[in-house]
């Protein structure tokens, strides 16, 4: 019990962490790429990194037909939260 709870701490204290990080490396990023290079590139790493873990976590499932809309939405919106593009 008391690990489970250390590796909340930890993994809370950790996202906070690459949160904060992540504005100062917008900035840096933005002097060298432009703003869809930087989402695009976003997008291909998270895929890598969450394929890979479900590769390793065997936790695979599959999306319905029903959610796929929603998914499409979500997707025409994602550009949105860049005030920047």
């Amino acid at each position: 019990m008391k690990i489970d709870k250390i590796w909340v701490y930890t993994a809370a204290t950790l996202a906070a962490l690459f949160w904060g990080f992540s504005f100062v490396w917008f900035k840096q990023a933005f002097l060298v790429y432009r703003p869809i290079t930087i989402v695009f590139l976003l997008l291909v790493i998270a895929s890598v990194l969450l394929n890979i873990y479900i590769k390793i976590a065997g936790k695979k499932q599959s999306i319905t037909r029903k959610d796929l809309k929603l998914f499409m939405l979500l997707a025409f919106f994602e550009f949105y939260n860049y005030p920047e593009l």
